[in-house]
């Protein structure tokens, strides 16, 4: 237990000091980061999906946004942001894990272009 929720505060650390980086703002001033407002639909929608449960339909959502351009790295970190506050269990449930999610934010650096960056951060975060 001790040891799962050092891996979620870990997590929460690296999208912080990732958006911190990248953008110069803090991530636990949520409402105010999303600027675009078709992003904030979006994300709105993602949510909404996570916490239905339907998170893999959520996260290739977020990757079919990204590949059209209707959604930004720091709302893409968001979403992670979010998925990463749900407890093991649920995110077990649903057959996700928290390697997933580390994963994920892998990937979403990747396509933005701070793929070294994030791997730097997330480097040995979870190893299995």
């Amino acid at each position: 237990m001790v040891e799962r929720d050092y891996v979620m505060r870990l997590i929460h650390e690296i999208i912080r000091t990732l958006i911190a980086l990248v953008f110069g703002r803090d991530v636990d001033e949520e409402t105010e980061l999303i600027v675009r407002a078709e992003s904030r639909q979006l994300y709105e929608r993602l949510k909404s999906l996570v916490d239905a449960g339907e998170i893999e339909e959520a996260e290739n959502c977020l990757w079919e946004a990204a590949e059209n351009g209707e959604i930004d790295f720091e709302t893409g970190l968001l979403f992670y942001e979010h998925l990463n506050e749900k407890s093991n269990d649920f995110l077990e449930e649903h057959h996700f894990s928290r390697k997933e999610v580390v994963e994920g934010i892998r990937y979403l650096a990747e396509c933005y272009g701070y793929g070294t960056m994030a791997e730097s951060l997330l480097e040995d975060v979870i190893e299995e």
